[in-house]
């Protein structure tokens, strides 16, 4: 029964370090490929320091990353630190300086399309 728990106990984590370490990955694709002006156009960060924040973001997934041996290391706690890098640039900055935002809604007394 202990092995069971422990290799499902294993098996979560593992798939929360994943899937973090994918973020923190997309966070940095998206960095690499978006334009330089973008950035100081909307008022954000520099290119180069949401580069070198999703860099250590990447990195630190990479190392959080669970081995069968040492499922907690010392980067145990940093993931979830690195993961919020990762998100606040996904969620806050990207969609800015890609300039992909949701449609706003209809204001009151316009016509919806139909």
């Amino acid at each position: 029964m202990a092995s069971f728990v422990g290799t499902t106990q294993f098996l979560v984590v593992l798939l929360l370090s994943a899937g973090a370490f994918v973020a923190e990955l997309w966070a940095l694709i998206s960095v690499v490929k978006a334009p330089a002006a973008a950035f100081t156009l909307n008022g954000r960060l520099k290119k180069g320091a949401w580069l070198g924040i999703n860099t250590a973001a990447a990195l630190i997934g990479l190392i959080a990353l669970p081995t069968p041996f040492q499922m907690l290391s010392f980067a145990s706690i940093l993931w979830l630190a690195a993961l919020v890098a990762a998100l606040v640039y996904l969620v806050s900055v990207r969609p800015s300086v890609t300039g992909r935002r949701r449609p706003p809604r209809n204001q009151p007394g316009q016509s919806a399309g139909w």
